[in-house]
């Protein structure tokens, strides 16, 4: 069932959840040259399935170089690629054919090269687009309360009983509210036409899965029904128990629509495509959180302004290049959009001196 395809972890695994920040280094360089061509190499470092099963890769079908290594316990992924003057430059990773595409961090990206009567002027800009959060940080600030973080931060070994209960409890919840927000995205995708009634009777039919008993709602049910069991057995069955209750849970949610809408086997198809997209979404919104972005920008002459939070610039006199650095994580642009700027200005003679060089270096 598609309702339950996000499984629920062993203890061990939640609790390791808690810590992981800064799981994945991007390191990126943009370099301009005086006429406005483009070279973009970035570097992305991390576990395996943290670079594969999170946001999109350059990739050779979208015109890259990629180079794969492997650096003590972490892959190393090198790319790099060149872009002429004027062309355009990648607002995504993502390939063209990718169905998901829309699902990826998207950044579009330009650069301007502007003659004015004193000087050249070169003005690059990124806009991380924002990626919807605040929806969960709600429930988290509910279910992930103080009692809960300082449990994450004991070893799993050391829990008793009841905070092994206190933990999964709080999990299983945002499991639960999770496969809410999913299947009311998906019904928005799917059936945007449909009558909105029909979208707030299923959920309450999903919820009450979850709240069908005043004194003890079900979430808890599961785990008191797995808490007597030895330690080795008690993480399968909150692992199998959790997945029944999304299970049951899923199932309401169709079932109500196919009751009152009249779902067809073709309606719930799309709808499950909605739903599975909605997952991939948030999943590849939560790991962007744990990437460190440092991104260095090179621009022909002297920067004269730049959105960099370190006023520090690097200036390679020889070359007539500067180069700002920006550092930031995947938190930034939750929500918000988060705007790389820099501008530099380069005299008019070396312009030309370092264009005839670049031209000459061509025939």
């Amino acid at each position: 069932m598609i309702g339950s395809k996000t499984k629920a972890m062993t203890l061990a695994g939640l609790v390791a959840s808690c810590a992981c920040s800064g799981c994945v280094e991007r390191e990126e360089t943009v370099t301009v040259g005086v006429n406005g061509a483009v070279t973009i190499e970035l570097q992305i470092k991390g576990s395996e399935e943290e670079i594969t099963q999170g946001d999109a890769l350059p990739s050779a079908a979208s015109g890259w170089t990629v180079d794969s290594s492997r650096e003590e316990d972490k892959e190393v992924l090198e790319t790099k690629r060149l872009f002429g003057p004027g062309e355009d430059l990648p607002h995504t990773f993502a390939s063209p054919d990718d169905p998901d595409a829309d699902l990826y961090l998207e950044f579009p990206t330009t650069v301007r090269v502007e003659h004015r009567a004193d000087a050249v002027y070169y003005y690059f800009q990124r806009t991380y687009d924002p990626r919807r959060w605040a929806y969960l940080d709600r429930w988290k600030e509910l279910l992930f309360d103080s009692e809960f973080e300082t449990l994450s931060e004991k070893p799993v070994e050391e829990l008793t009983l009841e905070e092994q209960c206190t933990i999964a409890e709080a999990f299983a919840g945002m499991e639960a509210f999770k496969q809410l927000e999913f299947a009311q995205a998906a019904l928005a995708e799917s059936h945007p036409d449909m009558p909105v009634e029909y979208g707030l009777i299923a959920r309450r039919a999903l919820i009450n899965v979850y709240m069908e008993d005043e004194q003890e709602d079900a979430i808890k049910r599961v785990i008191r029904s797995c808490s007597d069991l030895p330690d080795e057995e008690r993480g399968d069955c909150f692992d199998e128990a959790a997945n029944r209750l999304l299970d049951q849970a899923y199932s309401a949610y169709v079932g109500k629509l196919q009751e009152i809408a009249g779902f067809t086997l073709h309606d719930i198809t799309v709808f499950e495509d909605g739903y599975r997209r909605a997952e991939r979404y948030y999943a590849v919104t939560e790991q962007l959180g744990g990437h460190n972005f440092d991104i260095r920008v090179t621009l022909p002459g002297t920067i004269i302004a730049h959105s960099a939070l370190d006023n520090d610039v690097d200036v390679d006199e020889d070359a007539n290049m500067s180069t700002v650095e920006f550092e930031f994580d995947g938190r930034w642009f939750r929500d918000n959009a988060h705007e790389l700027v820099v501008v530099s200005r380069l005299d008019h003679k070396t312009a030309r001196e370092m264009k005839d060089r670049v031209d000459g270096s061509d025939r």
